[in-house]
């Protein structure tokens, strides 16, 4: 079970970054009159949409450098390796 499970998790992350920077990113087109509809600083929209897109970029981030990590002489484990040597 737990093979079948760690071979399809990065379709659920794959799915939920996609979620987050979609919805994150559309609202910075329309921050005025969405903050007017929902009755809340535009300021409050803004930091609104920038944690989605941030969420959804991290959430791929993190994916993307544990991925990686598991790949010998990749460049992130190398540069690593010689930043802890240093």
């Amino acid at each position: 079970m737990q093979k079948y499970q760690s071979n399809y998790k990065h379709f659920f992350e794959l799915a939920l970054a996609s979620v987050f920077l979609y919805h994150g990113l559309a609202k910075f087109p329309m921050l005025k009159p969405m903050a007017e509809m929902l009755q809340m600083p535009v300021v409050m929209i803004l930091l609104i949409a920038l944690a989605e897109t941030a969420g959804g970029t991290l959430v791929l981030f993190i994916r993307i450098s544990q991925r990686l990590d598991d790949t010998p002489g990749s460049s992130l484990a190398c540069s690593i390796h010689a930043w802890r040597n240093f």
